[in-house]
């Protein structure tokens, strides 16, 4: 008898092992009760990555599609996850549900408990469940698919829950010291390890949904997950973190550090990955977890390396010193949100630094011998095509870096999709249709004050500086499952037209130059 089996479903990263089961079983068993953590994504991933039927699963997970051979696959694969829960007696199953792309699953697997074991208890957590725009909960609710769902942080909450003495709350952990940090010991971590030969033949090299990175995938890598902090400082437009959590909270330095080095020496760890929405969000904090790491790195003479997304700040506010200290900590590659080349995108999206505060990090980054993961949207509601060719004039003007191997990728993204918990998708000035159930298509949508802005011509931008990006060199291991998504978005979208008679095009930019071509330069495919 276990008291909780808690599991992932995809659709999630496998870059590392989910972090959510294991800090809940960690919370857990800290208050005395019993509990298992499943991984079905990385089941997932090695039985199909690799395999003729990959992009059709993955796509079928994020649109509305009638695919009928994923569908069945996916009952298949939720029976079988069915019983592995169930093989663990235990009194609760929870299932952590990331984001809404893991719904279609969440359900699936919650039928076939449902079905196997009336008398199961079952609980939902997770941000993919705290949507309370689209009430993601109700459906579950209404069906009788679980007998509990946990909104907000789950470690506190699931122990009431075990306690019998929980009642329905949005929770959020103010002390996060008080904590428990992650426990990975049911995790077989070697499946984990990046370049490592499957069955199939395939390896973690490549890998969907923007975790492949290959830009650091050169031998057997363990990464693992740490969550430093909650909520975040900024309130960029188009995040839903302020809604999710509206206070940032972050653990001391001390307590960090503690866990950084206990999976490192408990683990063999070669790189941590921060799973915050930004390392660097209490400046004091963030200078103390340095200095701290540095020190330990030096006399241990260990070797493991940290990435993170990272906010860039104004100039004046840093120097070098600071980052050659991060430098030595083994904040080796930060994930920069860069977002657009224009600086009158980033100022209606709350992100107020300059292109000269950019221009200094990189040389800072540089002199530091770190490298940078450069992010942008392409398609913000506000972007003109004058604000889109900025964008594109950056990356040729950052070529320099690129070459040097301090920027080592630049991530594209999608395109922009609108989160519905978001400040844009509180915007009465966005609009955007609906799909079967009628909720929002975070994917096609209008901007009234920017009415040339379609789903057609921001697919067109994304695959006009794909091109560009393509053409001077950048890395961008996500590009091909990002563009296989709009594709089939778009695929949809023209059987639409089709059937109003309306016929639609799309264009792609011209071959040219290693020189920003014209955003407006065009052929029809």
């Amino acid at each position: 008898m276990t008291d909780i089996v808690i599991c992932s479903i995809p659709r999630m990263s496998i870059y590392y092992p989910p972090a959510a089961p294991a800090l809940i079983k960690a919370s857990v068993e800290a208050a005395g009760f019993t509990a298992t953590a499943l991984d079905f994504v990385i089941q997932f991933h090695d039985k199909y990555f690799g395999t003729a039927l990959w992009d059709k699963l993955d796509q079928w997970m994020v649109l509305e599609t009638n695919d009928s051979e994923s569908y069945n696959i996916f009952q298949k694969e939720t029976n079988d996850w069915a019983d592995q829960l169930l093989s663990h007696n235990p009194t609760w199953i929870g299932i952590s549900v990331f984001s809404f792309q893991s719904h279609k699953v969440a359900k699936m697997l919650c039928m076939q408990i449902r079905k196997k074991s009336p008398t199961t208890k079952i609980v939902l957590g997770g941000a993919g469940m705290t949507d309370v725009v689209n009430d993601a909960s109700k459906i579950y609710k209404q069906n009788k698919l679980c007998d509990e769902i946990i909104t907000g942080d789950g470690e506190r909450s699931i122990v009431e829950l075990l306690q019998s003495t929980y009642k329905e709350k949005h929770d959020r952990l103010e002390n996060l010291d008080s904590w428990p940090y992650a426990d990975f010991s049911d995790y077989d971590l070697d499946l984990y390890k990046v370049n490592k030969k499957k069955k199939n033949n395939s390896n973690k090299q490549d890998i969907w949904q923007g975790y492949g990175n290959a830009w650091y995938r050169r031998d057997e890598i363990l990464t693992l997950p740490i969550t430093a902090s909650r909520g975040c400082v900024r309130k960029c437009t188009f995040c839903d973190i302020p809604a999710l959590w509206p206070k940032y909270v972050t653990r001391s330095a001390d307590n960090i550090a503690e866990e950084v080095i206990s999976q490192y020496e408990q683990h063999n760890v070669q790189r941590f990955h921060f799973t915050d929405s930004l390392i660097n969000g209490n400046q004091k904090n963030f200078r103390l977890l340095a200095d701290i790491l540095a020190n330990y790195r030096t006399k241990n003479n260990a070797d493991f390396t940290i990435t993170g997304q990272y906010i860039c700040r104004n100039e004046k506010h840093e120097t070098q010193e600071y980052y050659d200290t991060l430098s030595a900590a083994g904040f080796k590659i930060l994930e920069i949100g860069i977002e657009s080349g224009s600086e009158r995108v980033r100022h209606h999206m709350g992100k107020k630094f300059s292109n000269r505060d950019v221009d200094i990090l990189m040389e800072r980054l540089q002199r530091a011998n770190m490298m940078a993961v450069a992010m942008f949207i392409v398609g913000y509601p506000t972007e003109t095509l004058e604000d889109f060719q900025e964008t594109m004039d950056m990356l040729t003007k950052y070529t320099p870096y690129l070459y040097n191997g301090t920027i080592v990728e630049a991530r594209l993204g999608g395109t922009q999709h609108i989160e519905p918990m978001s400040a844009l998708g509180r915007d009465p000035d966005i609009v955007a249709s609906r799909d079967s159930e009628g909720n929002m298509d975070i994917y096609n949508w209008t901007y009234t004050k920017n009415p040339d802005l379609t789903f057609k011509e921001r697919i067109r931008r994304r695959l006009v500086i794909m091109e560009h990006a393509q053409q001077l060199g950048y890395l961008s291991p996500t590009n091909n499952q990002e563009i296989a998504i709009l594709k089939k978005k778009w695929q949809l979208l023209k059987e639409q037209d089709e059937i109003l008679n309306k016929p639609s095009t799309i264009y792609i930019s011209n071959p040219g130059p290693k020189s920003s071509p014209k955003a407006e330069q065009t052929t029809t495919v």
